[in-house]
């Protein structure tokens, strides 16, 4: 069965083991998301933030940059997927310098330096909050528009409505 055809939430996790990880992790932690237009980095089209909620926990924002207008309230799996994304990517970068410029930003503006303080920030206290999320093993998916990635950007739900 081709992933790409797959049209709820339900059979796409049971398909697809690593989907089914990070969905039961979410489900596990109670967590919702809420996807935002950025306060910090509006000079980007595609800077947006995200905001990460959980019982007895204070929320979690960070800034991404979706290129590909993927990241919204209704599908939180590709949601936390994109976290992910922008977790490994200021950590590789090494640096304010390196991450703007991969953002396609200058490292000197203010709300630059306040977006990648801000994710250095949410990144520990995510991590210590919830531990590591889950690898849902489709990165290249979401990069190729095709299998659980190309499934998973065309559904809307709930995380435990399903």
């Amino acid at each position: 069965m081709s992933l790409e055809r797959l049209e709820n939430i339900g059979d796409l996790i049971a398909a697809h083991d690593g989907l089914n990880t990070l969905y039961t992790w979410a489900l596990k932690h109670k967590i919702t998301v809420s996807v935002e237009a950025s306060d910090v980095v509006s000079s980007v089209n595609a800077a947006k933030s995200l905001l990460i909620e959980a019982p007895e926990r204070k929320p979690i924002r960070i800034h991404i940059f979706d290129e590909y207008d993927d990241a919204r309230s209704d599908n939180p799996l590709l949601c936390l997927i994109l976290l992910e994304v922008e977790r490994d990517e200021i950590v590789q970068a090494g640096g304010i310098a390196y991450w703007a410029k991969t953002n396609c930003l200058e490292a000197t503006e203010p709300s630059v330096i306040r977006a990648h303080g801000d994710n250095l920030a949410a990144r520990s206290t995510f991590l210590a909050a919830f531990g590591p999320i889950p690898d849902a093993g489709c990165n290249f998916d979401l990069e190729m528009n095709m299998g659980a990635g190309r499934a998973l950007r065309g559904l809307s739900y709930v995380i435990g409505t399903d």
